[in-house]
């Protein structure tokens, strides 16, 4: 059974900590070392033949209150871009129900950087 007080934290911000029960301690993950995870996962994945086409943009969404507006931005354009190129060479991101996946994430990621930036606009 865990030691719930080896749970505790001393970081400001619990939310970018993981429990690893390999180890048996809570680990943080600096924002900048979060934002090249994610970019490189998100890089990695488009045009495979996987579930990361569903998983890469959750894993944006599910962390993006730690990334700025211009990284959102920045995988917005990156997703666009390979499925407008893909789509250009008649072609698909993946296999087909790979590249609707890439299209409903990056529609995700959209709506999250539009609440983002709505809510800094009426702060």
């Amino acid at each position: 059974m865990r030691n719930e007080k080896a749970r505790q934290c001393n970081c400001t911000d619990c939310s970018r900590c993981s429990w690893d029960d390999v180890r048996g301690y809570k680990k943080c993950v600096d924002n900048g070392d979060l934002w090249i995870m994610l970019l490189s996962t998100i890089r990695y994945s488009m045009g495979r033949m996987t579930y990361m086409s569903s998983l890469a943009p959750e894993l944006v969404v599910r962390h993006a209150a730690a990334l700025t507006c211009q990284q959102l931005r920045q995988v917005i354009e990156e997703i666009d871009g390979e499925l407008k190129r893909a789509e250009r060479n008649v072609d698909t991101l993946g296999m087909s129900c790979d590249h609707e996946e890439w299209k409903k994430g990056l529609a995700n990621i959209r709506r999250v950087l539009g609440t983002r930036e709505w809510m800094e606009s009426h702060a």
